[in-house]
């Protein structure tokens, strides 16, 4: 496992968040406005769904700290596309609470320092807060913030930064808090090479003919059975696997295409039950692996990966991703081919 980073300092932080911006909407800092703005809006419903059902903060520390960490990665991605530093910001920011305590470049715990302190129980100005929150941040929407100079920028972003670590400290979250939980989550969701680690794949240690395939090519298309019902084939290098299979319900609903996902498991998992069942590579008792049976007859990876449960979650699985699979016009009447190489496991 690779130590994610846990940045300290306002400089610190926006590169690693320059790390992860995909450059959506053509790169301009007005695209990433949008996102700030909506963030905003849910950490305004998350604190008033909290009010509204008299929960404490502290109960609902991991879902606060994970929005008010966003709100602050598409603060710091308007920056970083105007080419504004953070650290200027955060400069400016801590300096409306005092300028006394603050440090060069700017540490995350500076804000606890110059005034801030941490509420368990929000103060009465509290809402105000969120209130003046929601109106910075209209304010950065309503300005072309693509035209206007560095300095205004700056300044606007300032502002916004300033009720932003006032809203997080009257959550009862330090704002290093959400800056780190949010590095985390976001270099786990989009990681640099520098950061991405492969787990051994699950079945490194079978002999190759238990193996999942690393390299797998398979033809996935549709047949009109009568002018009104399809059916799925699947081959593999010319040979059918698995059954031919309709909705088998009333209300179509594409299940008969539900095979992809066992599919996308192995390729992105590196573990499919239902797939090695398909390929007839399930694991058999193996003298060179009797450490890991309760028995010589009686193989533990067959009972405990391979055997009907796992099959069954797989399934499951499977009907939690997709309660209902969407028509594509793509496949109706033709071939969907499949193709994954896979030689490492899953990243860490």
């Amino acid at each position: 496992m690779i130590a994610l980073p846990a940045p300290e300092t306002f400089h610190d932080y926006q590169n690693l968040a320059r790390l992860t911006d995909r450059g959506s909407g053509g790169g301009l800092p007005s695209f990433a406005a949008l996102g700030l703005f909506g963030e905003v809006g849910s950490v305004l419903a998350e604190v008033k769904k909290l009010q509204r059902d008299n929960l404490s903060f502290r109960a609902h520390y991991d879902v606060v700290v994970e929005e008010l960490g966003d709100v602050l990665w598409y603060l710091s991605t308007i920056a970083s596309r105007a080419k504004v530093k953070l650290d200027d910001v955060a400069q400016d920011a801590a300096a409306l609470f005092n300028p006394l305590f603050v440090s060069t470049p700017v540490r995350f715990d500076d804000f606890g320092r110059v005034g801030l302190t941490i509420n368990f129980n929000p103060s009465p100005s509290y809402a105000l807060a969120l209130r003046k929150l929601a109106a910075q941040t209209g304010a950065v929407i309503e300005e072309d913030i693509d035209a206007i100079s560095k300095d205004q920028l700056t300044a606007l972003l300032a502002m916004t930064l300033h009720y932003l670590a006032e809203v997080s400290y009257e959550s009862g979250i330090p704002i290093i808090d959400a800056a780190q939980a949010n590095i985390k989550k976001t270099l786990r969701r989009w990681p640099t090479p520098t950061y991405r680690k492969f787990t051994d794949t699950f079945d490194d240690g079978y002999p190759t003919y238990e193996r999942l395939p690393r390299k797998l090519l398979i033809d996935v298309f549709e047949v009109q059975r009568s002018a009104d019902q399809y059916f799925v084939i699947q081959r593999i290098a010319g040979v059918n696997i698995g059954d031919r299979l309709t909705d088998n319900i009333a209300e179509e609903d594409d299940y008969r295409f539900h095979d992809v996902f066992h599919y996308a498991y192995a390729a992105n998992l590196h573990w499919s039950p239902v797939l090695r069942a398909l390929l007839k590579n399930s694991c058999s008792p193996c003298v060179a692996r009797a450490s890991e049976y309760a028995s010589a007859n009686e193989c533990r990876c067959d009972r405990e990966r391979c055997g009907a449960r796992a099959r069954g979650l797989g399934h499951q699985l499977r009907e939690g991703s997709a309660p209902k699979l969407r028509r594509s016009s793509r496949i109706r009447g033709g071939h969907c081919c499949l193709a994954w190489q896979a030689p490492k496991g899953p990243p860490r």
